[in-house]
Order: structure tokens, then C-alpha cells, then sequence
């Protein structure tokens, strides 16, 4: 029988090329991981994009909302201001006119007034301190649509 043998060289070559060939098998494995990584990277690059991008909208949100709370407030309060001026105004005429009726009908110190004058001048002013009531309450504190 007779063997053929192979020479120490080929030996090593056969082994060189298999160690090379696994060697590039490795880079390449180890080249699409890194790809995949990248990959990875760049999408969780653009969801932190997207993610800031949406707390930057839902802070603008934020802002917006707490500006228009501070509006509602103040103008309730410019609403309220407004309100206790006026009705302290109601409040003053309709005094004067409690006076003016009782000089009259007392004949307080000479106090008179033509008779069609005041006939004229309490309705008028009941009617418009009426109106200036039901104009405040209607107008400037109705109910939210």
C-alpha cells in the first residue's frame, strides 16, 4: 500500500487559507454587526429627534395654555374691577335719587323741582340703573358657551 503524503507546506497552506477564510467570515460577521449597530444608532438618533421635537411642541403647548389661564384671569379680575365700579355708581345715583325725592317731598330748605321735571327724571333713572344692571350681568359675566 502506498500512501501518498502531503507535503508540510501544503499542509500549512491549507491551514493558512482556512484560518484566512475564517478570519474574513469574522470580519464580515463582525461588519454587518456594526452595520446593524449603526443602524440601530441612527434610529434611536431620530426617535430622540422625534421624542425632543414632541416636548418641545408639548412645552410650547404648555405655555400657550398657562398664557391663556392668566388671560382668563385677569380678565375676570378687570371683569370684576369693572363690575363693583359701575355698580358703585348705580349705587351713588340711586341714592341721589332717594334724596332728591325726599328734599322734594319734604320741602327740605326750599328744595322744589318742577313737578314734570321729576316726573320725567325718577323713571328715567330707575329705567336706566335697571338697564345698566341687566346689561353688567347679562353682558359681562354670562355663562361660558
Amino acid at each position: 500500500m502506498h500512501k501518498t503524503k502531503m507535503k508540510p507546506d501544503k499542509h500549512k497552506e491549507d491551514f493558512a487559507l482556512s484560518l484566512e477564510s475564517f478570519l474574513e467570515s469574522l470580519k464580515n460577521r463582525v461588519g454587518e454587526e456594526d452595520k446593524i449597530e449603526n443602524e440601530e444608532q441612527l434610529r434611536i438618533a431620530q426617535g430622540r429627534q422625534k421624542m425632543d421635537h414632541r416636548e418641545r411642541r408639548l412645552e410650547a403647548e404648555l405655555e400657550k395654555s398657562r398664557n391663556q389661564v392668566e388671560e382668563l384671569r385677569t380678565d375676570r379680575s378687570l371683569k370684576k374691577k369693572v363690575a363693583l365700579a359701575v355698580f358703585s355708581l348705580l349705587f351713588f345715583e340711586t341714592i341721589l335719587l332717594f334724596l332728591i325725592l325726599f328734599f322734594q317731598g319734604f320741602f327740605f330748605r326750599g328744595f322744589m323741582i318742577n313737578d314734570t321735571t321729576l316726573n320725567i327724571f325718577a323713571p328715567a333713572t330707575i329705567l336706566q340703573i335697571s338697564s345698566m344692571a341687566i346689561i353688567i350681568t347679562k353682558y359681562l359675566f354670562s355663562p361660558r358657551k
